[in-house]
């Protein structure tokens, strides 16, 4: 991510090539949360974020 490219994988249950995300941690971002985050994979942000689709 240090370059501007998150890391990627192949997602094991679709097969589809995703990329790392950043989930905003104890503030969202909504909420004015910016620099508080910690890197997740898609699946593991559903998880988290209740309001992320």
């Amino acid at each position: 991510m240090q370059k501007g490219f998150a890391p990627q994988q192949q997602n094991p249950k679709t097969g589809i090539l995703e990329s790392m995300e950043l989930h905003h941690h104890k503030v969202p971002q909504r909420n004015g949360g910016l620099f508080d985050f910690i890197k997740v994979w898609p699946d593991e942000h559903r998880k988290l974020d209740p309001f992320r689709y």
